[in-house]
């Protein structure tokens, strides 16, 4: 299952308790959009799968208790102390001593974001620009907490359950989730241009979200992109994906 399931991780860091419970939420009600704009994984045994990202579909069928959205995160008085005893109490499944695994099944250890698939090295960065954008700018975060605060719960768990197979083209409120991804595309750019790390050009970090800029523009994932070669000029050929998109 491991091996289907390639993603690009992302580490944040945050500067006190309240600016944590503020991006751990603001990245939770947006870790669905991350799906959607990422969306690359829409074969299995080299035919198509029904998904745009199977991958994280996968996840919504894997292990509940350590897995999923985290809907504590959004009650009132999640802190530090709160997350802890969620770490605490997930259920283990081994330990490994000396070359052998020892099974730990059902024992509590009172024991990050992998919302994206994985994509070629040239886009590797418009998932880091993205919430660096979106979390480390303080109006940035403002905007984006704005854009997500009034998501009920299930509207929540309706974007994580249908963005595997829809990704941007999935129904939201009365518009998709490719108008909601727009928004926080264009939150993440102010962002980063606030941030002004420039390199030895003099360019901003905003120029590592132009991939994601060019997907919003087509309204097509690189999934889509993908399933629309294998029915036409691949013909149906899954091992032409590895000349066309090796890296």
């Amino acid at each position: 299952m491991m091996t289907r399931t390639c993603t690009v991780q992302v580490n944040l860091d945050y500067a006190s308790e309240a600016d944590m419970v503020k991006k751990f939420r603001v990245s939770l009600a947006l870790q669905p959009i991350a799906t959607a704009l990422f969306a690359d994984s829409p074969f299995t045994e080299g035919k198509p799968n029904g998904y745009l990202s199977y991958r994280s579909h996968i996840w919504i069928d894997t292990d509940a208790d350590r897995t999923g959205i985290l809907d504590f995160v959004f009650e009132d008085g999640f802190g530090y102390e709160r997350y802890l005893d969620y770490l605490l109490d997930v259920p283990m499944y081994f330990s490994y001593h000396d070359g052998t695994y020892i099974d730990a099944s059902g024992q509590s250890f009172r024991d990050f974001l992998r919302g994206a698939d994985a994509r070629p090295w040239g886009r590797l960065c418009a998932l880091s620009a993205f919430w660096v954008g979106l979390l480390y700018d303080d109006p940035a975060l403002d905007a984006a907490w704005d854009l997500v605060k009034d998501f009920s719960r299930s509207e929540r768990h309706a974007l994580r359950d249908g963005v595997p197979r829809h990704a941007l083209k999935l129904p939201f409120r009365n518009d998709s989730v490719q108008n909601l991804a727009t928004e926080a595309v264009k939150i993440a750019l102010a962002g980063l241009r606030r941030r002004a790390r420039l390199n030895r050009d003099v360019q901003d970090e905003s120029r590592f979200l132009e991939p994601l800029v060019e997907i919003l523009h087509s309204g097509e994932t690189a999934a889509e992109r993908k399933l629309a070669l294998y029915h036409g000029v691949w013909q149906g050929d899954i091992d032409r994906v590895f000349g066309e998109f090796a890296y």
